[in-house]
């Protein structure tokens, strides 16, 4: 049995195209009638119920992990509890000798967390994403696996993709180049933001360059966001290397003159 993405995919594809019933359905993949339903329902899966735990050792010493952690919010640094410390106090002030340090360790992490966004001392901060209309857009390709004839071939799939909006374009080709774009654009796949990012590359470079010069800028700085001033001229991975021009050679150091002739020093031997 495949996965719960697979599964759902195809139940929905034997309704839709064969025309299957709940019961024919339930019969051909084996599995409730209940999970027919909920595939037929949405397009979506459900999302799963996370179960909670009960942590019946645990539970009568609750209150006293609290107070603890509560006391950490006004003690001293290097007065605070650890779970090593909770859980030694726990053994000799409630004679918890049951209990084990990854059960009050994982307690404490969660338990702190609360009482510490409780009272003011944690703050959880999120940076929105904010794509401005017809600002920004995203070009990539990637290679898929198609069956073409009975034969597995490698092709090229082109990605579009417009930030503010999320409409993007996907096509495939046996090749990775201009024909996506003129392709994709024939077909009437381009919205008018699509459009004006074409037409402003083919303004700056002209018509028979302009397309290439934005594919060349958008695969290399990924996002239009970061793209040139001028589309016309190639990303630099894609420059030509600079001709390195050789310096003179440096003439030989001549080593300095000396009025002093060296001479063997004499060892002398002991008797």
């Amino acid at each position: 049995m495949g996965s719960r993405v697979q599964l759902h995919a195809d139940i929905r594809h034997d309704a839709r195209v064969d025309g299957l019933s709940i019961r024919q359905l339930t019969a051909k993949h084996g599995v409730h009638r209940r999970t027919v339903r909920q595939a037929l329902a949405a397009a979506e899966l459900p999302p799963r119920k996370t179960p909670v735990r009960s942590a019946p050792r645990l539970d009568p010493y609750k209150s006293a992990i609290d107070a603890m952690l509560l006391y950490d919010l006004t003690a001293p640094r290097k007065q605070r509890h650890t779970a090593t410390r909770i859980l030694a106090r726990l053994r000799d002030e409630h004679d918890a000798t049951d209990l084990s340090y990854s059960t009050v360790r994982d307690d404490v992490r969660v338990c702190r967390a609360q009482i510490q966004l409780e009272a003011g001392r944690r703050v959880e901060a999120m940076v929105p994403q904010d794509h401005a209309p017809g600002a920004e857009a995203e070009v990539d390709f990637g290679e898929v696996d198609v069956i073409l004839d009975g034969v597995k071939t490698k092709c090229h799939m082109f990605f579009y993709r417009l930030s503010h909006s999320g409409k993007a374009i996907h096509r495939v080709y046996p090749t990775g180049g201009q024909e996506a774009v003129l392709e994709g654009r024939a077909a009437g796949a381009f919205t008018p933001a699509h459009d004006a990012f074409w037409a402003a590359a083919r303004k700056i470079s002209g018509d028979v360059a302009g397309t290439p010069a934005l594919i060349d800028a958008l695969l290399f700085h990924g996002s239009s966001r970061r793209m040139p001033p001028s589309l016309a001229s190639p990303p630099p991975c894609r420059s030509a290397p600079r001709a390195r021009t050789s310096s003179p050679p440096r003439p030989a150091a001549t080593p300095p003159a000396t009025h002093l002739q060296h001479r063997p020093r004499a060892v002398s031997g002991r008797s």
